[in-house]
């Protein structure tokens, strides 16, 4: 949760920063908080917990329909 904002914060950061001001310096800053919030957003997709989903059992409920009509005991 402490990443997610964070991550939203940079975002908001780098966009105030980037669009109103014409100054290499908040440019320079704007460009920071915006590399930062890439950086944080690949560590929440890549979190231990949706990396080790198991996602096959998850996302296919069919299978067990397939399983039946191909004859195969369900596991």
């Amino acid at each position: 949760m402490k990443l997610e904002r964070i991550c939203i914060g940079l975002f908001v950061l780098g966009v105030v920063l980037m669009i109103p001001f014409e100054e290499w310096y908040t440019r320079l800053f704007g460009v920071a908080a915006l590399l930062g919030f890439i950086v944080t957003g690949v560590f929440l997709i890549a979190s231990p917990e949706l990396i080790g989903r198991d996602s096959a059992e998850e996302d296919r409920p069919e299978d067990e329909a397939v399983r039946r009509l191909a004859g195969q005991r369900p596991d």
